[in-house]
């Protein structure tokens, strides 16, 4: 089974998106409205934000033993 998560502040909530309970996704979401916060200051550019947010869907996915979404292959 393969997750796709979609961030952003208009977004649903991980746990929503996945149907699975607050508790499981407590941190990931944490982490992903920090993100979203930080982004939209200007702190963090958007190939960072990119990069974490590609950390947080590989962490959450390991913690339900799932598959990572497979990264593009880029065309030669």
């Amino acid at each position: 089974m393969k997750i796709v998560l979609y961030f952003g502040a208009m977004c649903d909530p991980i746990h929503k998106q996945l149907g699975l309970s607050k508790r499981l996704t407590k941190h990931a979401q944490l982490d992903a409205d920090a993100v979203v916060r930080l982004a939209i200051r200007g702190v963090i550019t958007d190939s960072e934000g990119r990069r974490v947010r590609q950390r947080i869907i590989n962490r959450l996915a390991k913690e339900l033993d799932v598959l990572p979404p497979s990264k593009p292959k880029m065309p030669a």
